[in-house]
């Protein structure tokens, strides 16, 4: 990854914790995000097994980080990190992932920043 990817995940973490104070309200910050990317899109993997996300929300204490509320095709109700989903590249939710991943310090898994996506006047990307 060059450095230009990683501004634009710098950014992205920026944009996202703007208003926030506390690890609580990051977590949160980033759970609203992955509720609008999410969209009608659900679909993740997990060690290679496919689950349908239904909700991504703080889950504790913050050391915790996102969980991630699924249901496998059996049917079956799991909770499981959201760190450790993976989704689509191009979907909206690959790109808030990679910056949930980058605000914990991890490489994000492969991602595209959606063509809907417009970075805020605020945001000094000169």
């Amino acid at each position: 990854m060059g450095p230009t990817e990683r501004e634009r995940l710098d950014d992205l973490v920026e944009v996202v914790t703007v208003d926030t104070y506390d690890p609580d309200e990051r977590l949160g910050a980033f759970a609203a995000y992955f509720e609008e990317a999410l969209g009608g899109a659900r679909a993740a993997r997990l060690l290679g097994v496919d689950l349908e996300v239904e909700e991504v929300a703080p889950e504790g204490a913050p050391e915790r980080g996102l969980a991630a509320r699924c249901r496998l095709a059996s049917g079956e109700a799991v909770t499981v990190s959201a760190v450790d989903l993976v989704f689509e590249p191009a979907s909206d939710a690959a790109w808030v992932h990679a910056g949930y991943r980058w605000s914990l310090g991890l490489e994000p898994f492969a991602h595209e920043e959606p063509e809907w996506w417009e970075w805020p006047e605020w945001l000094d990307r000169s």
